[in-house]
């Protein structure tokens, strides 16, 4: 390959290469994950519900941190007293309108499941049959992914599931 040629083929990669990085550093395209709220109303108001809530979980302790089923059943239970009334006051907070209402009335529901979950586990425990915490998936996806994406898209960082199960 001749010279001229290759210098030509140099320059064309090196602005080509320039033109998508200056495009996608400098173009006007936020990045709009799916399931954000344009509306930041319903995510102003729920996180510190949620994170009332999450403190209260976090200061039962762990279910681990007990020696006996009953024990972890009892501090399960504990808790999701706590999350359902958390679920409660979420219910009563102004939805976003359109589409988004459903996607708002899907998470919550997502999170009653959850805690239907972490019920029939401390069910599970006290019946004496001492297995690990398993859930609910919405489609191939654990639900508690699926409830903690839209918690992080829409920076709502404590109303992420508690993690303590």
């Amino acid at each position: 390959m001749s010279r001229p040629l290759q210098l030509a083929l140099i320059l064309v990669n090196v602005a080509f290469w320039g033109a998508i990085l200056g495009w996608t550093a400098f173009a006007d395209h936020p990045y709009d994950p799916p399931d954000h709220l344009d509306d930041p109303a319903f995510a102003s108001a729920a996180e510190p519900l949620c994170a009332e809530a999450q403190a209260a979980v976090v200061a039962l302790g762990g279910p681990t941190e007990v020696a006996t089923p009953e024990d972890r059943a009892q501090l399960v239970d504990d808790g999701n007293l706590i999350l359902r009334e958390m679920l409660t006051e979420l219910g009563t907070l102004p939805s976003p309108t359109g589409e988004e209402a459903g996607w708002v009335t899907q998470w919550l529901a997502d999170w009653a499941a959850h805690v239907d979950d972490r019920q029939r586990w401390a069910d599970s425990l006290r019946a004496g049959r001492d297995g690990p915490f398993t859930e609910t998936a919405r489609g191939a996806v654990q639900l508690s992914r699926v409830i903690d994406n839209f918690a992080e898209v829409n920076l709502m960082e404590s109303c992420k599931t508690s993690g303590d199960v």
